[in-house]
């Protein structure tokens, strides 16, 4: 692996996590519940749609960041 590739994969995964970091500071449906109609004036399921929409939007923000992973033919992506 060249070091332009060693650098953009490690670019990629600044993105990645800069992206799963927003994400994973989005309020608990807990709190949305107890606390979305003093914090921004809205009943609970309107926060919750309106946070769900946004997650939705963090991730295609995310996808489109970085570049699509290049698998060898017949290959399947490694998950945990």
């Amino acid at each position: 692996m060249t070091e332009a590739q060693k650098k953009r994969i490690a670019l990629d995964y600044a993105v990645m996590y800069t992206f799963l970091r927003r994400i994973a500071a989005y309020h608990t449906p807990e709190r949305l519940r107890n606390r979305s109609q003093k914090d921004w004036g809205l009943d609970y399921e309107e926060a919750l749609e309106m946070a769900y929409e946004n997650v939705l939007q963090e991730a295609k923000s995310a996808l489109k960041a970085v570049r699509k992973p290049f698998l060898e033919k017949g290959a399947q992506p490694q998950t945990v």
